[in-house]
């Protein structure tokens, strides 16, 4: 057994770097929020103000204090730079050393998820000394590891920092090696030039790994859909019995099994099982693969012969799954093409509008389901603003923002993936799954329990030796 080995991570490049920034809150696993670099908060009665209490004795990496004038320094900054993540914000206050108060205009739980990213602490000594850029770059915020050099497409290396306020990490160092080829990647992992790797896509490589005695851990994501063009009243999208068709067309549980070699899971719904708006009898009532009622709808629909559309994806992503979507859409008539787009033109259409069908991940991973369901489903959304929205689920989703506890939040949740369903707002295909390869050195480190696939339990994990 031996602690305190240095730990080597390979994979693709992380947007975030968990092990060295620490937020006031943070959401669990199970969507609740939690307390972080604020032990506790309330939200006033008329919810027109948050009020955090932070935890005293919190040292930033070099040194100075967290306390509540460097929430409000960062606050102030994420403020200010404006943004949807502070939508609703007013002011920030400080009420005495280790209390501040956010004011808002009014409450909406997506305040409480963005505090996720846009409440993560850096040092205002570090700011004002080298500039918001330089931190961008050279991270000094209270988390368990610090920061020790970035090398871009290359390498991310940490320390851990002795004076941290929690429990003190098992490993001295961590290290994430940046290889963009997956086959290099695996090839580095199985020579031992690290215990861990990340995989962007499980089912090219996962099987082959656990064949030769790594544990493959697994995290689902969003799931992959086809968003129609309904909002157009011209489009044949726009009749439901055709969104229908295309459904019951689609043979989803071979091709899950086919392509994802086990780790897909085909769904018939617009939330996974692992958020609250996950409802089990609508994968029972699910339109189900079956050719006959797809040419059925179509006749009824006014295309017995069937039509002509299209799918828009991105070069980042492989086709193989949309092709034998088209294949299965063939079978009733259907003549889908794949217009494959870069993908700074496939996310100006996904910010914007287009025309037939659009492939992508609607990530309904986020912690707060309710702030996915404003996301993508609200009338006025930033997101798919082709796709037709119903007022009656518009309601739903106000009604929903403006809950408190997840209790509360479940059901409204719930409600509005049934309005979706009973609509065919969009075709469910199935989730895909990204995770870690680890050896068998690699001890508690919790992969793929928490909320987000890239973060796993930095101090308590630790190594033996081989």
């Amino acid at each position: 057994m031996a602690f305190g080995v240095p730990w080597r991570v390979i994979g693709p490049q992380i947007k975030w770097i968990f092990p060295i920034l620490e937020c006031l809150i943070h959401h669990n696993e199970k969507g609740e929020v939690e307390g972080e670099l604020a032990e506790r908060f309330e939200i006033s009665e008329d919810g027109k103000s948050i009020t955090f209490y932070l935890r005293k004795g919190v040292k930033f990496h070099d040194g100075t204090d967290f306390n509540a004038a460097a929430a409000k320094y960062n606050l102030d900054n994420q403020l200010a730079r404006g943004g949807s993540q502070v939508a609703g914000w007013e002011s920030i206050e400080v009420i005495d050393d280790y209390t501040v108060r956010l004011n808002v205009t009014e409450f909406q739980n997506t305040i409480l998820t963005n505090l996720d990213s846009v409440g993560r602490m850096v040092s205002p000594t570090a700011i004002e000394k080298n500039g918001l850029e330089w931190c961008d770059y050279h991270p000094v915020s209270t988390g368990p590891y610090k920061f020790v050099e970035f090398v871009r497409d290359t390498s991310l290396e940490m320390e851990r920092f002795d004076g941290y306020w929690g429990d003190r990490p098992y490993l001295d160092r961590i290290k994430y090696a940046f290889i963009a080829d997956p086959m290099t990647a695996a090839m580095a992992l199985q020579a031992g030039e690290g215990q861990v790797f990340m995989l962007d896509m499980v089912q090219d490589m996962g099987r082959d790994l656990e064949r030769k005695g790594y544990n493959v851990a697994t995290s689902p994501m969003g799931m992959m859909a086809l968003m129609p063009d309904s909002g157009n009243p011209d489009s044949i999208l726009a009749n439901k019995k055709v969104r229908e068709a295309i459904e019951y067309a689609i043979d989803k549980e071979t091709i899950a099994e086919v392509l994802g070699q086990g780790y897909w899971r085909p769904y018939y719904q617009i939330a996974p099982v692992i958020t609250i708006g996950y409802t089990p009898e609508l994968e029972e009532q699910g339109r189900k693969y079956d050719p006959a009622k797809a040419k059925q709808l179509l006749e009824e629909a006014g295309y017995p012969s069937g039509f002509k559309t299209t799918v828009m994806n991105r070069t980042l992503v492989k086709n193989d799954s949309l092709l034998a979507v088209q294949a299965d859409l063939k079978k009733v008539g259907i003549e889908l093409d794949l217009n494959i787009v870069s993908d700074a033109v496939y996310q100006q259409h996904l910010w914007g509008t287009w025309t037939d069908f659009h492939y992508g991940d609607p990530a309904a991973v986020t912690p707060n389901f309710c702030a996915f369901l404003q996301r993508y489903y609200r009338s006025g959304s930033m997101f798919w603003k082709s796709v037709q929205k119903i007022p009656e689920m518009d309601a739903v989703i106000d009604e929903a923002l403006r809950k408190r506890t997840i209790e509360e939040q479940t059901p409204l949740c719930q409600e509005a993936v049934r309005i979706a369903f009973d609509e065919a707002m969009v075709i469910p295909l199935w989730s895909f799954v990204r995770g870690f390869a680890v050896d068998e050195t690699v001890q508690d480190a919790k992969w793929c329990e928490y909320k987000s696939p890239s973060d796993w339990d930095f101090r308590h994990a630790w190594l033996t030796e081989k």
